[in-house]
């Protein structure tokens, strides 16, 4: 498998992604909600990944 750049990658590809902080004790945590990728020029999401349903 070839490994690509994310200069490369981000040439044909938007990325977009929210995240949150949670304390956990006396730690903050930053934690991704959700994350979405999609060809540039192309409105068809590829891959969505959420931590909830």
């Amino acid at each position: 498998m070839e490994l690509i750049s994310k200069k490369e990658l981000l040439k044909e590809f938007e990325v977009k992604a929210s995240f949150y902080n949670m304390k956990i004790g006396h730690k903050i945590f930053e934690c991704r909600n959700q994350a979405r990728i999609k060809r540039i020029g192309n409105d068809a999401v590829l891959k969505a990944i959420t931590g909830k349903s």
